[in-house]
């Protein structure tokens, strides 16, 4: 069975957890801890291979200290431009 490509707002969201979590220098495991996620949902959103339901996303947007909104507009802008 072949895997077809994470969907491209999934993908950019995916790119904006992983930038603010860097940013903050948390490790995955540190954000699923702040986020009370488990590592493997982290790596998955990161990945573009989950689709986050509200409640995750605000439980990583207070993990991470930024705004819901934040996250979202990084993820937009990050599929508009691609950085």
């Amino acid at each position: 069975m072949s895997q077809s490509a994470p969907h491209p707002r999934l993908q950019a969201f995916g790119f904006a957890v992983r930038d603010a979590r860097e940013r903050n220098g948390m490790s995955i495991e540190a954000l699923a801890g702040a986020a009370d996620l488990s590592a493997r949902m982290v790596i998955g959103i990161e990945h573009g291979k989950r689709n986050p339901s509200l409640l995750t996303i605000l439980a990583l947007a207070q993990g991470l200290g930024v705004s819901p909104g934040r996250l979202i507009e990084s993820a937009e802008a990050w599929r508009e431009t691609g950085a």
